[in-house]
């Protein structure tokens, strides 16, 4: 006969047991999850699929005109070094190099041959999709996560007709276009700026303008449109994200504009009293930065969040000859083409007084073919 003592022995020996297996069982899928989780996270280390690339201080360039493509990095401290040797590829003729958040994009506007190009955080270079695009395409813009191609002025035998396309190049290096004008969809225009959320269109031989932005699934979007005779003629355009410096080069007037939240473009500065003779302008975080590649001359300054007016820091001069600046955003690399210094790199920020300081130079920046790189790209604003 069973007492009610044995009962709960009993009771208890069997909970115990039951605890223990579960516990055991706990263990066991507690391994198994773990392995599990470790198991996912070395296949999405090792597995190969596509990344969006590096956007910390990569430089890539190209020799178009013998096919070369080199990379190199400009370090924390200001120091520019070379990562990929320089080797020959696919880049014979490439005409245009456009920087997105997921790559950059080379195009040859002869022949419309494009390839997409990803740089890994170790500075590698990992190739994307290669396509045959239309020839002719004057201008490609990078706005946002989008591509917009737009044939206007003209090149060689192709001329100018309004045609337009949009697109995107995706993580894993492959371009998916979104939409696309036929011939006369855009008029003709001389400059198109990106702002942070809009695109800037410009005809300087007759002063006419639009503005417009590409919505989230690729579409254009037009908010604004000024007639013939609307706007003063300007030789460049350059936006610190939201506002527009418009310059004239040869008497360096120029105007300022801001671009508000319903996309409508409003001159806050009609009287920017900058030197003549600039002819590359560039932005560089906040900071616009304006050249004179024939005298070495250089201003910098910003446009105020209060009047919109531009407000120039600093004013300095060094070795004329540069023929690209690109900005990383922290850093600003010039480049000399030879016979200066044999091909000579500059590395250099802006401070936070808004004044120009150099870090390092480079000498004896060379395509294997002996000749300068004509075309230098960053894989950051």
């Amino acid at each position: 006969m069973r007492t009610k003592t044995h009962v709960t022995a009993v009771t208890a020996a069997f909970l115990t047991l039951r605890q223990r297996l579960a516990q055991r069982l706990e263990k066991k899928w507690s391994r198994k999850l773990v392995a599990a989780l470790l198991a996912g996270i070395l296949m999405a280390v090792l597995a190969p699929i596509g990344f969006a690339q590096s956007s910390v201080g990569y430089l890539f360039f190209i020799d178009s005109a013998h096919g070369y493509v080199q990379t190199g990095q400009i370090d924390r401290d200001g120091h520019f070094s070379s990562i990929v040797p320089a080797s020959p590829y696919w880049a014979a003729g490439i005409s245009k190099v456009v920087n997105t958040a997921n790559g950059l994009l080379a195009y040859n506007a002869n022949n419309g041959d494009a390839q997409v190009v990803q740089m890994r955080p170790d500075g590698i270079r990992i190739y994307g999709g290669h396509y045959s695009f239309s020839a002719g395409w004057t201008h490609i813009v990078s706005n946002g996560d989008f591509l917009f191609f737009y044939r206007g002025t003209g090149l060689g035998t192709y001329f100018g007709d309004g045609r337009a396309a949009i697109g995107y190049i995706t993580p894993d290096g492959q371009w998916v276009q979104t939409a696309s004008f036929v011939p006369g969809s855009f008029g003709l225009w001389t400059h198109i700026v990106a702002t942070d959320n809009n695109l800037f269109f410009y005809n300087n031989l007759n002063g006419a303008a639009a503005v417009g932005y590409i919505s989230y699934n690729g579409l254009f979007i037009q908010t604004q449109n000024f007639p013939a005779g609307s706007l003063s003629s300007f030789s460049h355009i350059v936006s610190d994200g939201r506002s527009l410096l418009f310059y004239q080069k040869q008497t360096g007037a120029g105007w300022v504009g801001v671009i508000d939240a319903p996309g409508q473009l409003v001159i806050t500065q009609h009287s920017v009293a900058l030197p003549a003779g600039y002819s590359v302008l560039v932005r560089s975080d906040r900071y616009l930065v304006l050249h004179n590649p024939n005298t070495g001359g250089t201003s910098i300054g910003y446009v105020d969040r209060i009047g919109y007016q531009f407000r120039v820091t600093d004013q300095t001069t060094f070795s004329a000859g540069t023929t690209r600046i690109v900005s990383t955003k922290d850093d600003l690399f010039f480049y000399f083409p030879p016979p200066y210094n044999n091909g000579y790199g500059m590395v250099a920020h802006i401070d936070r007084n808004g004044k120009l300081q150099v870090t390092h130079g480079v000498a004896n920046l060379l395509s294997p073919s002996l000749s300068g790189w004509d075309q230098i790209a960053a894989t950051a604003r």
